[in-house]
């Protein structure tokens, strides 16, 4: 039965324009196609590109299949130097004085190379905790994977997140010299940072970080902030990190059971996304790209069709290993037992993932996934915000959904915005500073009538068949892009 949730309809200036949630397609609109929708038969073009699933793929089988393993997410430590308000492990009680050893770190290397496939590249992050306090493991990590290189023929690539309190000019060197791509989390200005993020004994950890921060110059260094106050303007928040020497910025709200918010905070929510868009759209209008990444790939998927089946690839591609060794789809998920996958000692337990991944596809997870037009875009809300809010992982956080809604409406209409050459500048996961060869990708980037007044405009989305076709670069400079950082 055609649902009506499953289309998005707005306006940009004088035109009209619809997104399939059925489809991942996004085109001009108008009343034949209105018509078509209250009454959907005998126009097979309309139904081709409205309605259709396209490869959407939203069922898969889990089970009786080796997995397939893209990244490896590792507790280095649990122990941290900060006290961040937010902070999850704190909620999932974890044991702060657990470092993980060498033997634990060698197996968990040595069981993913011998029991999962693997393609030309496997991404490795360091994570805590805050990692850097386990710096002698970190070396002894990159050293090792380097060594395990030729025998397993794999790549590593490697990133960290951390709280960039303890860096120092031999960590410095030690990150540029083995090309460590870098996640810092800061969450604003000086004030609203050091009341969300501050040290054990409760003084400001502010001044130390951007300190720091100045050592990382010339480093690939993204940054984080977690938004615990709705009314957080966005705009002045990525001016003020960009211009402290971040190359990008994402974004996560706080769960709901953290962050309680009213309607009023939910409608300045909304303002505050609404003015982000504008000034994103302003910008890429004049030929400049504003590197939030919430909305980068958002634009990404737009352009190129996607289609998810999940919100991440947690435990779809890839895994995080505890101190202890112990396995976990999602690194949020470290010391929550009943979302244990086994170890790295006696191996997963394939039952559990199937089943997980089985009843968190998009399509099963719940009616209100089930039936939104964001779906496609979206994967589903975040399974850690979900738990927090309800305890269980299918269900979604109100204030997060609604959040990712109005980003991912927003870069609808900032794509309708762009001009040809922009969209010709589209990769799949990065905007080029001059167009993509069409000789090279035999993509057309100029909308395609489908029928009279009616257009496609992400009219690369045709050759889309699922979300795993966003995991390669198809820039004219490599064969591949580098791991991706995942975001505590």
């Amino acid at each position: 039965m055609l649902k009506q949730s499953r289309f998005f309809r707005f306006q940009n200036g004088t035109e009209r324009y619809i997104y399939s949630g059925y489809t991942g397609l996004l085109l001009k609109d108008n009343d034949t196609i209105k018509n078509f929708l209250d009454n959907p038969y005998g126009d097979e073009t309309l139904e081709k590109y409205l309605i259709s699933d396209m490869g959407s793929g939203h069922t898969k089988n889990y089970s009786n299949t080796t997995p397939y393993v893209e990244g490896i997410i590792l507790f280095v430590t649990n122990y941290c130097n900060l006290n961040c308000i937010y902070c999850y492990n704190k909620s999932n009680e974890i044991n702060k004085a657990d470092h993980m050893s060498t033997d634990t770190f060698e197996q968990a290397i040595q069981y993913f190379l011998q029991n999962f496939h693997y393609g030309k590249t496997i991404s490795m992050q360091f994570f805590g905790g805050e990692p850097l306090l386990n710096f002698p493991l970190i070396k002894h990590a990159v050293a090792y994977a380097r060594e395990l290189q030729d025998q397993y023929n794999v790549k590593f690539w490697f990133s960290i997140t951390t709280n960039a309190t303890v860096i120092t000019k031999e960590i410095r060197d030690f990150l540029w010299e083995n090309k460590i791509e870098i996640m810092v989390s800061i969450d604003g200005d000086r004030a609203t940072h050091d009341k969300q993020r501050p040290f054990l004994d409760g003084s400001g950890s502010y001044d130390t970080i951007m300190k720091n921060v100045q050592l990382l110059s010339g480093l690939p260094a993204l940054v984080r902030a977690t938004i615990y106050d709705p009314r957080t303007n966005l705009v002045s928040l990525y001016e003020d990190l960009i211009e402290s020497g971040f190359e990008s910025l994402l974004i996560d709200y706080a769960s709901i059971n953290k962050c309680p918010v009213s309607k009023d905070d939910l409608d300045l929510m909304a303002a505050n996304i609404k003015d982000l868009a504008g000034y994103v759209s302003r910008n890429m209008q004049e030929g400049r790209v504003i590197r939030f990444k919430n909305i980068m790939e958002n634009i990404f998927k737009i352009h190129n069709g996607s289609k998810k089946r999940h919100p991440c690839d947690t435990g779809v591609s890839r895994f995080t290993v505890a101190c202890d060794g112990k396995i976990y789809g999602c690194h949020r998920f470290n010391n929550l037992e009943t979302l244990n996958w086994g170890n790295v000692f006696k191996g997963l337990d394939f039952s559990k993932r199937t089943d997980f991944l089985s009843s968190h596809i998009i399509s099963q997870r719940n009616p209100y996934c089930q039936h939104c037009w964001a779906g496609m875009l979206c994967g589903g809300d975040c399974y850690h915000t979900s738990y927090m809010a309800s305890g269980n992982t299918r269900s979604i956080d109100q204030t997060h959904c609604f959040a990712m809604k109005e980003i991912i409406a927003k870069s609808l209409l900032i794509y309708t915005s762009l001009s040809e050459e922009m969209r010709s500048r589209i990769g799949k996961r990065t905007i080029r500073a001059t167009p993509i060869k069409e000789r090279q990708t035999n993509f057309p980037y100029v909308a395609q009538s489908i029928k009279d007044g009616i257009e496609v405009l992400n009219i690369r989305a045709l050759a889309s068949t699922s979300d795993s076709d966003l995991s390669v670069c198809d820039c004219d400079f490599c064969e591949g892009c580098s791991s991706d950082i995942i975001y505590a």
